[in-house]
């Protein structure tokens, strides 16, 4: 090889799958088709896996075809820059040429599909190949997966869908303008329909929900916006339902490039307080309350409101919950109907406030509800109270700790009373003196063997009757340059004693260092 020679590299490829003759089996699936992660689709589990590695590389797969049924080719791949994936439907595959039958080039860098309604039984082909070319390097090269499902564009070929799948992804356009989905709908039940659309309709599309007859709609559907349309239902009986999804209006294409669909369902957990007869009381300033309200299932509460107070009213939805509630003050609520409405919050969103300063000593009840939720939505609720500053009283048989009281926290109990924090008053105790030799541990005494401690040197004994003593206990003597250890109650060995400073302890006394 002299001076002027040009380096090159050969690089062979695998050949496969790389012809009709060669074409892989495609087993017809009932997937509902793939679904959306991060906006990306994700294959199903039975989809095969592929690669093209050139803008040379053909992929050939074949399926067999029944006459008058409908079949969807999913193509999922992840594009570069300036190349795609497509593919081709094609039959009448000899041995030089075949048919075209349909061609999917969408170049959307993610996916292309095929819809194909069979005119006879026969053997279809499917050619995958690039646009645009691939970048000869393996690690770069177009991976895709490829599947083949049953289409579910009529009613009795529908594709069932369940209560927590995650949203299932289709598409709807002037070709595959129907989609239908089946489930199993068990009474009492709520179920909620959603269908999302990613990138807007630019027309009309419509969603219904069928039972089993063939022509009437049963629940509620919310008009489109420009991306959601949703569907709910409460079954009154156990029965087969069936979604129904249809591309109309003009101009007629697109209708809707990819839409997700998702199914969710909830029961309401019956609880007491669903009227102001049976609100559940609130104690001002103390711990949060936890419930669960609906369009069909609104929450009472009530709490004694102070003249001169202000309350502040606060909801807000458990961690994980969605929804929209509402909260609403009342005064007068002495049957299921209330005098007035004092104050609403309905900001959309998880939290809800009321502030209200109260003019008069009374009752108020505090309702929550939703105008729109079917399903039950987690809360938590919680009343705060603040006085003006220096206004508060203490109560009867208390003092008040400081010159400014704002709290019942700042009073004191006089003795043989206790204090009552969630009543704010003082309570008598039933009172009983501490024996000689004793001091009272806490306010109230009512057992003197838990509430009265004996003095240095004495001990606390009590008969089975509840009467106690403080007897002498000492049964050792320090000695010379020694003293009881503190805390120590009864000295009967040395190691309760301690040694004066300047001294040690040695053999049983305290000797000089």
């Amino acid at each position: 090889m002299g001076d002027d020679s040009i380096p090159y590299t050969i690089r062979a490829f695998e050949a496969k799958n790389d012809s009709p003759r060669s074409a892989i089996q495609l087993d017809v699936g009932v997937s509902s088709d793939f679904q959306l992660d991060d906006d990306l689709p994700v294959p199903t589990p039975d989809a095969i896996p592929g690669s093209i590695m050139s803008a040379f590389d053909n992929d050939w797969y074949k399926f067999e075809a029944v006459k008058d049924n409908t079949y969807i080719i999913d193509l999922i791949y992840e594009g570069g820059a300036g190349w795609y994936l497509e593919m081709q439907l094609e039959n009448n595959c000899g041995k030089t040429a075949c048919d075209l039958l349909k061609w999917a080039h969408a170049r959307t860098q993610f996916y292309e599909q095929i819809e194909y309604k069979a005119t006879k039984t026969e053997t279809v082909w499917v050619k995958v190949f690039s646009f645009g070319g691939i970048p000869s390097d393996p690690d770069n090269a177009g991976d895709y997966t490829i599947h083949v499902r049953w289409g579910n564009n009529e009613r009795n070929i529908a594709a069932p869908i369940y209560v927590g799948w995650a949203p299932v992804t289709a598409t709807v356009n002037e070709e595959h303008d129907e989609l239908w989905y089946t489930f199993s709908a068990q009474q009492g039940t709520t179920y909620i329909i959603k269908a999302n659309f990613p990138n807007p309709p630019s027309t009309a599309l419509e969603i219904a929900l069928k039972d089993s007859s063939t022509t009437s709609e049963v629940g509620s559907c919310t008009a489109k916006t420009s991306t959601l349309t949703q569907c709910r239902y409460t079954a009154t009986t156990t029965e087969q339902m069936w979604i129904y999804i249809h591309c109309g209006g003009a101009p007629y294409y697109p209708c809707a490039e990819l839409l997700t669909l998702q199914l969710s369902a909830c029961s309401q957990a019956p609880d007491d307080n669903d009227d102001p007869t049976q609100a559940e009381a609130i104690v001002v300033n103390g711990k949060s309350h936890s419930g669960e309200a609906s369009e069909k299932d609104e929450d009472w509460f009530s709490f004694s409101a102070k003249q001169g107070t202000s309350y502040t009213i606060t909801l807000k939805l458990n961690k994980g919950s969605e929804g929209d509630l509402d909260l609403g003050l009342y005064q007068g609520c002495s049957s299921e109907e209330c005098d007035d409405e004092l104050a609403i919050s309905g900001e959309d969103g998880g939290e809800e406030v009321i502030e209200w300063d109260a003019a008069e000593t009374e009752t108020l009840w505090v309702k929550v509800y939703s105008v729109n939720d079917p399903c039950p939505i987690k809360y938590k609720i919680k009343i705060e109270g603040q006085d003006p500053p220096c206004s508060y009283q203490c109560p009867d048989f208390s003092v008040p700790k400081k010159d400014c009281v704002e709290k019942f926290k700042q009073c004191e109990c006089q003795g043989g009373y206790k204090a009552n924090n969630e009543e704010e008053t003082c309570e008598a105790c039933d009172f009983e003196t501490c024996p000689l030799y004793s001091v009272r541990k806490t306010q109230c005494v009512t057992n003197a063997g838990k509430h009265c401690k004996c003095l240095p040197s004495t001990k606390m004994e009590c008969t089975a009757a509840g009467d106690c003593e403080c007897k002498p206990c000492d049964t050792f003597q320090c000695g010379d340059f020694a003293s009881i250890k503190e805390g120590v109650q009864c000295v009967t060995k040395f190691k309760h004693c301690e040694c004066e400073p300047g001294y040690k302890k040695k053999d049983g006394e305290c000797v000089p260092k």
